[in-house]
Parts: structure tokens; C-alpha cells; sequence
């Protein structure tokens, strides 16, 4: 029953990046990635992948940033690269930002906050040369990526640059039983 409303959420937003012209067709794989861009003084988690399709412009060319699981102390962005969304959201006219995150091992909470800004300030910066419009994003995240997605989205948001949420099971009661008590918990407790 949950997953009806995902997969509506999902088309919605496909619906809505298409391009309305049919003078042209994007195909899949043809787009320019910008790999590995360093948005933060942390190299090696501050990283993040660019992938713009070919035909864009700055008025019409939403962003989705990926935000990748792992209960917020381990994961990388190439776990979301086996998936395919690069060439499915750029496809649709949609350009991708698959960025890493500062973890928990390293850096307090709320460090993968300051990130998803630090990285909205980039696409911001780099809008007119990239052609995507930065006022149009989604957040798009899983497990403690859809987290951090909603938790900035919902607090950090003054600009109402970010349009939408994609949230594939983050967590969003973290003083429940099931959560608190169990592997997962852990990181939970680390994170509070």
C-alpha cells in the first residue's frame, strides 16, 4: 500500500523535468558528468558528481541532489551510481548532483546539514554556466541521506529553492522503540 504513493511521487517528478519542446530527444547516457568536483575543504567526503544533459537552460533545468544511505557514519555516493539515475533524471531533462557527506566518525551533527549547503551555494554559483536552475531543486535520499534531505529541507530552507523531497525510508521518528533499541539505534543515540 506504501509503495502506491512512492511510485506516484516518482512519476510526478518525472512528469515534471521533461522538457515540454519535441524538437529533440535526450538519450540515455548523453550528458556531461563532472566527476569527483570538490565543493568543501574535505576532499575526500565533501565531493560531490555533476551530471547536466546536453539540451538544458537556466529557466527550465530542475536539480536533483543525491543524498546516499548509511546510517549516517558510513557510504559513499557510488553506491547510488548502480542505480542509473544519472542517465534516468538526465534523460528527462533533469540535472544530478550525487554528493557525499561529512559522517559521523569524523564530524558532529550538524555537519551533513552545513553540506547539503554548502553544495545548494555551489549550484548556485555555477548556475548560469552549468544552465540548470537553481530555484528549482529536489533532495533526493536514502535511509539517513533522506534524513539529512528532510531535516534540511524542513529547517534550512529560507530560500524555497528546495521544491520537493524524495525520501526513500529515512528515518523520521528517532525516539522510537523499534529504531532506539535495535543496530540501528546506535547511531541513532550517537547522532542525538
Amino acid at each position: 500500500m506504501r509503495t502506491i504513493p512512492l511510485l506516484f511521487l516518482i512519476a510526478m517528478l518525472c512528469i515534471s523535468c521533461q522538457h515540454k519542446s519535441s524538437r529533440y530527444t535526450v538519450t540515455p547516457g548523453n550528458f556531461i558528468a563532472y566527476k569527483n568536483l570538490a565543493y568543501g575543504s574535505d576532499t575526500l567526503q565533501q565531493v560531490m558528481d555533476v551530471y547536466l544533459p546536453v539540451e538544458r537552460s537556466v529557466n527550465k533545468t530542475p536539480v536533483i541532489i543525491l543524498l546516499h544511505g548509511g546510517a549516517w557514519v558510513q557510504g559513499d555516493k557510488a553506491e547510488l551510481n548502480w542505480i542509473g539515475l544519472d542517465t534516468f533524471f538526465t534523460a528527462h531533462g533533469c540535472a544530478v548532483v550525487n554528493m557525499n557527506y561529512r559522517l559521523r566518525n569524523n564530524y558532529i551533527w550538524p555537519a551533513p546539514l552545513d553540506d547539503v549547503g554548502m553544495v545548494m551555494n555551489y549550484i548556485k554559483t555555477k548556475a548560469a554556466d552549468w544552465q540548470v536552475n537553481a530555484g528549482k531543486v529536489c533532495l533526493w535520499g536514502k535511509s539517513s541521506g533522506a534524513h539529512i534531505a528532510m531535516a534540511y529541507a524542513y529547517s534550512r530552507n529560507t530560500d524555497k529553492c528546495i521544491k520537493a523531497v524524495m525520501d526513500l525510508y529515512g528515518p523520521t521518528d528517532l525516539t522510537d522503540s523499534c529504531v532506539v533499541y535495535k543496530e540501528f539505534g546506535l547511531n541513532v543515540t550517537n547522532l542525538l
